[in-house]
């Protein structure tokens, strides 16, 4: 099975999830703090926590983002590796679809 993303063919499932992982967007990041951390109050005034956090120390904020997306690595995995031939799928809005590259073989022989 191979996985292919933006017209790149991936072998294995853990670089297929490296790549949706590198491509996901700071806003996935930014929703997980606030819905679990919520409002922030510095000096009398109310910030969503993903705000505040790279607003006083970006350095913690980029690792934070960093290792949140290497966790969600793991799952990605198991959901690439459920996918059927021909399946297309959006994990955080990065479109995947699965090849299987014996089934792709056979298509290729019975058109030719």
């Amino acid at each position: 099975m191979k996985w292919q993303i933006d017209n790149k063919e991936f072998t294995t499932p853990e670089r297929a999830a490296t790549e949706i992982t590198d491509q996901m967007d700071d806003s996935y990041y930014d929703q997980m703090l606030d819905d679990t951390i919520g409002e922030i109050d510095i000096c009398g005034h109310s910030y969503a926590a993903s705000v505040a956090q790279f607003n006083v120390d970006e350095t913690a904020w980029r690792v934070g983002k960093a290792d949140y997306y290497s966790s969600l690595e793991e799952d990605l995995v198991s959901d690439l590796e459920c996918m059927n031939h021909e399946d297309t799928e959006t994990f955080y809005g990065i479109e995947v679809t699965a090849i299987d590259d014996e089934l792709e073989e056979e298509d290729q022989d019975e058109e030719g």
